[in-house]
């Protein structure tokens, strides 16, 4: 008998609603930055300066002037890296940016999440950003 009260007590299944997409709407206005972010999952292909073979991440988010990252290898501040985002409707998206700080992974194994300043973008490509960025937005 008490095994059958058990289940009568457990709450019912979590089914989000209209409440819950209007306050995240809600939390989401709250967001005063200048570039508002856009998360997005894409893979990369980043280049240091002293080695020739690319280091394979994925983006966190990014907004028009930046973007974070999450890469198995450990950034330093202030470091210009190339990046190649490859995105299947823009094609690749080839950036030059500066890390502008950096998190320490929590665990071993776990990948090094940073933030990167924009520094060097082609008009080409300073135009497939802003539609995958206009594409994030819709």
């Amino acid at each position: 008998m008490a095994s059958l009260l058990v289940l009568c007590l457990r709450p019912p299944p979590f089914t989000p609603s209209k409440d819950v997409f209007m306050l995240f709407n809600l939390l989401k206005s709250f967001d005063k930055r200048q570039y508002p972010r856009h998360f997005l999952n894409l893979p990369i292909q980043c280049y240091l300066p002293d080695k020739a073979v690319g280091r394979s991440g994925s983006t966190v988010n990014i907004s028009e002037e930046g973007l974070a990252v999450e890469l198995p290898e450990k950034l330093e501040v202030g470091q210009i890296l190339q990046l190649s985002v490859y995105d299947k409707d823009e094609g690749i998206i080839g950036i030059f940016a500066e890390v502008v700080w950096v998190n320490l992974p929590g665990r071993k194994g776990q990948m090094h999440r940073c933030g990167m300043s924009i520094s060097k973008l082609s008009i080409f490509n300073r135009c497939k950003w802003k539609i995958l960025l206009a594409y994030t937005n819709a």
